[in-house]
């Protein structure tokens, strides 16, 4: 089940600014925000992965850097593919996501927060080509 819901739109928003300023800032990586710039957002979860496993903080402390990244290519599914930000409810849990135009659901900071704790298995790319790219194409 889907509800839009304008909050979720706004923090996404913000948490996709705080990733490009971070990328810029701190790895000198222009985001772009096109579907291409997924990929390299991937290869940033990828080196926060081999941190984490190697620190091994707290989640609370690795939070701020899943949400800037799932965010981030949220809000880049929704400028390029007219996705709609909302609340996902599942199996009676409710969390941020996105609807397709398709209408098929996809929630980046759940895959963003696996990817950095887990690893490659969630990869992001992947995930936003699946999610996002073949639902835009099945849509038009």
């Amino acid at each position: 089940m889907f509800e839009p819901h304008s909050d979720v739109a706004q923090i996404a928003e913000a948490y996709s600014l705080d990733m490009v300023d971070f990328a810029k800032s701190m790895i000198k990586l222009d985001l772009d925000w096109s579907d291409a710039s997924v990929e390299f957002v991937e290869e940033l979860a990828d080196a926060l992965h081999g941190q984490y496993i190697q620190d091994k903080p707290p989640e609370d402390q690795v939070r701020q850097f899943w949400m800037m990244i799932g965010c981030y290519i949220g809000e880049v599914a929704r400028k390029n593919h007219r996705c709609t930000w909302g609340w996902v409810s599942m199996d009676d849990h409710r969390f941020e996501g996105l609807q397709a135009r398709d209408g098929k659901l996809f929630w980046p900071v759940g895959k963003a927060r696996a990817r950095v704790m887990t690893g490659a298995e969630d990869n992001l790319w992947h995930d936003y080509q699946t999610a996002v790219l073949t639902s835009n194409a099945a849509a038009h």
